[in-house]
C-alpha cells in the first residue's frame, strides 16, 4: 500500500502574501481618513504616512530578495546534489540521454529535468532557478531579464507517486523551456533546484548549454603526437570555419571547450586558436587537445528484477529494499583491449517487468544481449506516450541496494571509487568502497533505480589526483563521445556566446 503525502500549501508565503496585502493596504485606509481632517494637518500626517508606506515595502521586498539570496547561495556551479532525499536526476533533451545537455538556441529542443524524492514531507516545495553563467562557470554580469523571457524561481508543479514499489518515491518532473520560462540568449545556464518550503535550501544543481548554430568546427580524431602516448590517449585536431562572423581578434574573442563523455574535471578549457588563416581558426596546439582514451565502461542491467541481467550475480528479494550483488570485477590496467558496446558512462531508468502487453511482447522478442544499447532504448520508448508525460516506467522502476565488488590487492596510496553518471560525473563520498582485507576485495553499496548503468572505477591518490587508467586501463581503440564548444567572447559583450558546437565520437 502506498502512503501518500498531502501536498499542502507553504505557509510561510501565505504568511508573507497575507502580511503584504495588509500592510500595503492600511497606509491607503489612513490616508483617505488624513484627507477628512484639516489642512494644516494633512501635510504632517502626510509625512508620516509616506513614511510608513515606504518602510513596509522595503520590509516586503527584503522578506522575498532574502528568500531568493538564500537559494542563491551555498551551493555550486556544477552537477552536485545537496539532499540526500534526491535520487535518479535526468536531464533529457528531446526524450533522449545524453552526456551533455545541449539546446539550440533557435530550435524546439526540450530539455526535461526529472527527479526522484524518497522521503515524504508535505512541507517541501520544490522551485528552479535559472542562472546564466560565462564560459568559466561563474555567474554573467546580466540581469534575468536580459536571457529570460518570462518568469524566473517557479514551481515544480507535476509530480507523480511510485506505484507498485517496494520503496516509495515521488516522482517529479517539467521541462525547459515552458509556458511560463523561456531562454533568449545562448550560453552556459545553471539549473538550481531548491527546497522553498526549508528555508529555501539548495536540493541539487544541473549544468546545460544553449547554443546557436553560428559555425559548426571540424573535429578529426587522429594518433598522438607523443609516442608514449600511441596506444593509449585520444589526440584531437580542432578547425571552425567563422564563415559570416566576422570577429576583430579571433584569438582574444573566440575560445574553445572540449569535454569527453559527461566528465568536466577532465576537460580541456578555453583553448585559444594558433593559426587564422581565411577566416578559417585552428586549435590543434601540437597535440596539448590529448585525453587518455580508458576502455569502454562496464555495466549492469537490473531493468528486470525477476530474472538476473548482465553481470547480476544475485538477487534477495526478502529484504526492503531488495538487494541486487553485481559479479566480482577485476582490475584490467594491463589487459587486452576488448571491445563491448556501451552507454558511455550513462544510465537508464526501465522497468522490464511491467506486465503491460506491449512491453511483454517487446521483451520477449528482443534479443536480451542487443548489440545497439542505444536503439533498444529508443525502441521501447517509442511504445510510450508519444507526447511526454510521466511514463510506466518511471513510476514503476524501483529501488534496489547494489553491492559493487572490485578483487583487488589494496590500491596503494589511493582510495577507490565507482564513478559513471549516476554519480553525477563526480567522485563522490556515497561511492567510496572499503577494503575487505578478509575477501581481499573493495566493496561499496548504493541505493540504485532499476535500469541499465554504466560504471567504472576511479583511484583518487592523497593529492586528490583522480586516475582511471590504474584500473582500467587505456587503449587507443576505445569509443568516446568528444564535445566541442566554441565560445564567443566580444570585446564589449557583457556574456558569453555558445556559437556552435559538435559531438564526435572516437570509432
Amino acid at each position: 500500500m502506498i502512503s501518500i503525502p498531502l501536498k499542502r500549501k507553504n505557509h510561510k508565503s501565505v504568511f508573507a502574501w497575507f502580511y503584504a496585502i495588509i500592510t500595503l493596504f492600511l497606509p491607503i485606509l489612513k490616508m483617505m481618513n488624513i484627507l477628512k481632517n484639516k489642512h494644516d494637518m494633512f501635510k504632517e500626517k502626510l509625512v508620516f504616512s509616506n513614511f510608513k508606506v515606504t518602510l513596509n515595502f522595503v520590509l516586503i521586498s527584503l522578506v522575498f530578495v532574502t528568500n531568493f539570496a538564500i537559494a542563491q547561495t551555498g551551493f555550486e556551479f556544477t552537477n552536485k546534489v545537496y539532499s540526500k532525499d534526491i535520487f535518479s536526476i535526468q536531464t533529457l533533451v528531446n526524450g533522449s540521454i545524453k552526456s551533455l545537455p545541449i539546446l539550440s538556441k533557435n530550435g524546439n529542443d526540450i530539455l526535461m529535468i526529472q527527479f526522484d524524492d524518497l522521503v515524504e514531507d508535505e512541507n517541501k516545495n520544490y522551485y528552479y532557478r535559472i542562472i546564466h553563467c560565462d564560459r568559466n562557470w561563474n555567474k554573467s554580469n546580466i540581469t534575468e531579464v536580459e536571457y529570460i523571457d518570462g518568469y524566473n524561481d517557479d514551481i515544480v508543479r507535476n509530480w507523480e507517486f511510485s506505484a507498485t514499489t517496494k520503496v516509495n518515491y515521488t516522482h517529479y518532473f517539467f521541462q525547459i523551456p515552458n509556458k511560463d520560462t523561456k531562454l533568449k540568449i545562448s550560453g552556459n545556464y545553471l539549473l538550481l533546484i531548491y527546497d522553498k518550503g526549508n528555508d529555501s535550501k539548495p536540493v541539487f544543481t544541473r549544468r546545460f548549454m544553449v547554443v546557436e548554430n553560428n559555425v559548426k568546427p571540424f573535429v578529426s580524431i587522429v594518433r598522438p603526437m607523443e609516442v608514449s602516448n600511441l596506444r593509449y590517449n585520444h589526440q584531437l585536431n580542432i578547425s571552425v570555419n567563422m564563415g559570416q562572423n566576422k570577429v576583430a581578434n579571433p584569438q582574444r574573442d573566440v575560445f574553445v571547450d572540449v569535454i569527453q563523455n559527461g566528465n568536466w574535471d577532465n576537460a580541456k578549457k578555453e583553448l585559444k586558436p594558433v593559426f587564422i588563416s581565411n577566416n578559417v581558426l585552428t586549435f590543434d596546439n601540437f597535440g596539448a587537445i590529448s585525453f587518455k582514451a580508458l576502455t569502454e565502461y562496464r555495466s549492469f542491467d537490473m531493468r528486470r528484477i525477476q530474472a538476473r541481467g548482465r553481470n547480476v550475480a544475485g538477487i534477495n528479494f526478502k529484504t526492503t529494499p531488495n538487494e541486487v550483488f553485481l559479479k566480482v570485477d577485476e582490475p584490467k590496467p594491463y589487459s587486452t583491449y576488448s571491445f563491448n558496446f556501451d552507454f558511455n558512462g550513462n544510465y537508464y531508468v526501465d522497468n522490464w517487468d511491467y506486465t503491460d502487453p506491449k512491453i511483454r511482447d517487446f521483451v520477449s522478442n528482443l534479443s536480451y544481449y542487443e548489440d545497439s544499447i542505444q536503439q533498444t532504448f529508443i525502441t521501447r520508448n517509442e511504445l510510450l506516450d508519444g507526447e511526454y508525460q510521466v511514463s510506466e516506467k518511471d513510476l514503476r522502476a524501483d529501488y534496489n541496494k547494489v553491492y559493487f565488488y572490485l578483487k583487488s590487492e589494496e590500491v596503494y596510496n589511493s582510495d577507490v571509487y565507482v564513478y559513471g553518471a549516476f554519480t553525477n560525473w563526480l567522485i563522490s563520498p556515497e561511492f567510496k568502497m572499503k577494503y575487505n582485507a578478509t575477501e581481499g576485495m573493495y566493496e561499496v553499496n548504493a541505493l540504485l533505480k532499476q535500469g541499465y548503468y554504466d560504471y567504472m572505477y576511479a583511484a583518487v591518490n592523497n593529492q586528490n589526483v583522480t586516475d582511471f587508467a590504474k584500473i582500467e586501463g587505456s587503449w587507443a581503440e576505445t569509443e568516446n563521445d568528444y564535445t566541442t564548444l566554441v565560445y564567443l567572447s566580444e570585446f564589449g559583450s557583457r556574456y558569453d556566446r555558445i556559437i556552435g558546437y559538435t559531438t564526435s565520437v572516437s570509432r
